[in-house]
């Protein structure tokens, strides 16, 4: 779960836009780990393949979302299932609210366990990439997050 926050602080981009590379926009929007990124560097697949794991920013609310229905063979780790291609126009998505988030033109903060972290971000064409400020708070890991937005169509089923 510790993973989940820190990577829901990167959930920020308008929702519904083409599929070529925008601008970071602030507010509502749906993201997803880059599937073949690690700690500090930067996807080798330029983001064209996502994560299973991501988050959907709604009116100042993050909620971590699950893909449930991914069939691609080709994830990391030979883990069938656990990623999707970025160009799948529809996915199927269990969702649970996280909590707040505040989004500025050039941070994210997410308020957890009773700290606040803030998070640098900046564009890399196809995706963007995101790190904690300097001062980290005690379960921020000292790791980036590179993230791409989802463009297709989201089905989403509430958690229990």
């Amino acid at each position: 779960m510790k993973r989940l926050i820190v990577i829901a602080a990167a959930m920020f981009a308008a929702l519904g836009s083409t599929a070529t590379a925008q601008p970071v926009d602030p507010g509502n929007g749906t993201w997803f780990l880059c599937e073949y990124a690690h700690s500090k560097i930067p996807p080798s697949d330029n983001c064209a393949m996502l994560d299973d794991d991501g988050f959907m920013v709604r009116d100042g609310v993050v909620f971590h979302v699950k893909v449930t229905d991914s069939q691609e063979a080709n994830c990391r780790g030979d883990r069938a299932g656990n990623c999707f291609k970025r160009t799948v126009e529809k996915i199927t998505t269990e969702f649970g609210r996280i909590g707040p988030i505040e989004v500025a033109s050039s941070y994210l903060a997410v308020d957890y366990f009773g700290c606040i972290q803030s998070y640098d971000f900046s564009p890399k064409g196809s995706y963007v990439e995101i790190r904690p400020a300097e001062e980290r708070c005690f379960w921020t890991p000292d790791k980036h997050y590179y993230l791409a937005r989802y463009e297709g169509r989201i089905k989403l089923i509430e958690d229990d």
